[in-house]
This record gives structure tokens, sequence and C-alpha cells, in this order.
């Protein structure tokens, strides 16, 4: 049987729902020990280390909850997040305007976007294949069209609305989380798309981390919302549309869940969004393969030292599919189980998939209210994994970044400071 249809089963459901998040102790403060993974978020070297820091006498903390991952529902379900507010800040259409040049060219590029689904059987000049998924058109394309005969613009009700909004100044990226949603009855379905933009030059890494920081001593109000809009506009406009990506992860339009990478393509007349390789994931059928164990050998230095290096481009896939939550990188190849451990994170369907074994949240790390399947949260509010967010107070993802902006808050400033990062490939 396949596993996402088994675990839609009303006892699983009952166990998983009784482990939804409490996002007030998950998100609240900072957690004290270091992450497993750098792939998590790759950073320079000094920054991380917070180099020039008194680890004492710093006094910074971080709310993890207002300058790191966003969820309250003030801001994702105000008016600052409607596709049907024009300019809204937090809002899909805004994003698809920003990568189409204006918004005349927003629903053209969305659709044809989701199009390819169904007609794209490789990705990338190596041609990594990829099995289409014709059921985008009944279960998006076909609605939308009909919501879009009564509406003001077709990008008001553009079938994606906002779950979550993520600061990831550690490897230099303002993430916005959105969730597809039934054009026409508006309820959740099992497909996530982050918008990921580069931190512009206009800002120091220390001014962006210090812009962001200025949010956790507000109340989740008004004037809150308002700064956070005006930095989120400040990066829309200013971010390079060639280095946005799209990442999705969806069951939608098939049984098995698969991750995909989008970025702009703009040899193409209009621009349009296209799949691209994913740089440290196998395709599927290399795992325990000779060329995969060679290669692990010749990187295992790399790997213990935290990073991930590209795959060869024969070896990179164009989705990484998901059929299981229990899916994992190279076990049994002969090198150090914390290297295959930081290959199998690096992984995109590693890093949803096994390498987080029993975090009640299965394939996703952040996941709508209102999801469909086992993980509807009965509380209202954004699902956060356990591996992004510990509720008991464990290591995790978000202590990680915490640390990050404590430390590089509290060290002097560089002169002539500029962002340096090492941009994830699935983190």
């Amino acid at each position: 049987m396949n596993v996402f249809r088994l675990l839609r089963s009303p006892l699983l459901l009952t166990l998983l729902v009784s482990s939804a998040c409490t996002l007030e102790g998950r998100l609240g403060g900072s957690s004290r020990r270091e992450s497993h993974s750098s792939e998590q978020g790759s950073m320079p070297r000094g920054e991380a280390q917070g180099e020039g820091a008194s680890a004492g006498a710093c006094a910074v903390h971080v709310d993890r909850g207002k300058e790191l991952l966003v969820v309250d529902s003030s801001v994702i379900r105000g008016r600052e997040s409607k596709n049907e507010v024009p300019g809204a800040a937090f809002s899909f259409r805004s994003q698809m305007e920003a990568l189409a040049g204006s918004p005349d060219g927003a629903y053209e590029l969305t659709s044809s976007w989701l199009a390819s689904w169904a007609s794209t059987i490789s990705v990338g000049v190596s041609e990594a294949p990829v099995t289409p998924r014709p059921a985008v058109e009944e279960v998006l394309l076909a609605p939308w069209r009909t919501a879009a005969r009564t509406a003001a613009s077709p990008m008001g009700v553009a079938p994606f609305r906002l779950v979550a909004i993520v600061n990831r100044v550690d490897v230099g990226e303002l993430r916005f989380v959105y969730t597809a949603v039934d054009p026409l009855q508006r309820n959740a379905l099992a497909m996530t798309a982050i918008v990921e933009l580069m931190l512009p030059d206009t800002r120091t890494t220390r001014e962006w981390a210090e812009a962001f920081h200025e949010l956790g001593g507000l109340s989740f109000d008004d004037t809150y919302t308002a700064k956070l809009a005006a930095l989120a506009r400040e990066v829309t406009e200013g971010a390079d549309p060639r280095l946005t990506r799209i990442r999705t992860n969806e069951a939608a339009f098939h049984d098995d869940w698969e991750l995909r990478e989008s970025r702009l393509e703009l040899r193409s007349s209009p621009p349009a969004l296209a799949f691209v390789l994913l740089p440290t994931t196998p395709r599927d059928g290399l795992d325990r393969s000779a060329g995969l164990r060679t290669w692990l050998v010749e990187n295992e230095d790399a790997l213990l030292a935290g990073r991930t290096p590209e795959l060869p481009l024969a070896m990179q896939a164009g989705a990484a599919t998901l059929a299981s939550p229990y899916l994992t990188w190279a076990r049994g190849m002969p090198v150090d189980e914390e290297a295959r451990r930081t290959f199998s994170l690096g992984t995109c369907n590693g890093c949803h998939g096994g390498e987080r074994s029993g975090d009640p949240l299965r394939f996703q790390h952040i996941a709508p209210w209102d999801a469909p399947g086992p993980y509807y949260a009965r509380d209202g509010r954004t699902q956060v994994s356990t591996d992004l967010a510990d509720p008991d107070g464990g290591e995790d993802e978000l202590g990680r970044r915490a640390r990050f902006v404590e430390k590089l808050l509290c060290r002097a400033p560089i002169a002539k400071e500029a962002p340096a990062y090492a941009r994830p490939s699935c983190r």
C-alpha cells in the first residue's frame, strides 16, 4: 500500500494530530545546542563562529517567532498576505508579479509554470528524467480558470496562500512559504511552494540581521506587520530575479510526494519559470550504486567537515521523489556514518524523509493548518516539524539559526562587510 495513503488512516490521524505543533513553545526563545547538519544553513565560517564575540558578555536574544520564522495569524492571514490586495507585501501574487517584471505578465508566468508539471519529461543539460504529472490540470489549472472568470484579476484568486515567512539571513535569503489551495473551495492542497529571494546588497549581513532583530521587541500588531512589510518590499524590489528560487514539495498531482526547484529562464520571451537540476540530490535508482559509492569515498572528508559538494551532472536529479517518509541515502556504504548522514540530509528527499524519523509532521517541515491527510492541525496554527522547532527544547534548526544571529550581532562590525553566503541546495 502507498505510504501516503496509509498515513491517512483514522488511527494515525488521531495520533499525529495529538502531536501537532504548539508554536509558542517551539518558536519562543533560542535553542542551546548545535544542529546536526551545516546543510541546514551553510554560512561564512567567520560569521558562524562569531569572530570577535565575547561568549559570556553579550546579551543579544533572538525571538525566533518574530525574527526567524513568522507564522502568527495576524501576519499570515492579514491584509499584506492577500492575493486580492494589489501590492500586498507577503502575497504570492506580489512575488509572481515581481518575477514577471509587471502585473500583466504574472498570470502567464504562473499558469505556464504550473502547466509544465504535465509536460516536462527531462530537466537540465544532462536531461535528467522526470515523470509528468498531468493531474495539475484538473487539480489547479482548470479550477483557477473558472475562478478567474468572475475575479477582478486572475492573480487575485491565484491558487496559493501564505503559510510562513522565513528569515534566512544565515544563508542570505528571505523566504515566503505558500500552500497550494483549491481555487474554488480555497482549502489547502498537498503542495507547498517556497519563494526564496536573495537579500540585496543594499545592506550588509549584519545590517539585515539588525533590521529583523528589531522586530523581536515588538508585539504582533499593526506596527510589527508594517515594519515586516517594509523589509519584505525592500527585499522583493531589490532582489535579483535571476537568483530567485521556487522550491516545491507536492503530492497533489500524484500519490507520492515529489520535490522540484524552478528558476526564471530569462532567455525566453516572455520570461518563464523552468525546472532545474538538484545539485546534491541523486537520481532515482542511484542509491548504493557503484558510482555513488565512489563519489562518497572521494568526498568523505568534505562531508565530515559538514559540506556537501555538488554531484556530477549525470547524477543530479531533476526531481526528488519521496514515496516513503523513511527514505534515506547511502545506508551500508563504506564511509563514516557522520559523512553518510551529512550527504543524506543534503538531499531534498533525505531531508524531508527518513533522516528526521519520528517527526509527527511527515514529508514536510512547514505545512498549513488545514493540510489534507493526517496532518490536520485543529488548533488553526501553521504546522512546523520538530526538526525545525523542537517543542521539548532540544537541539533544532531554529536554535542554530538563532545562535548565528546572536553571535553575528555580538561581535564588532567589520568594515565594508558584504554578504558572502554558501546557499544550501535543499535546506
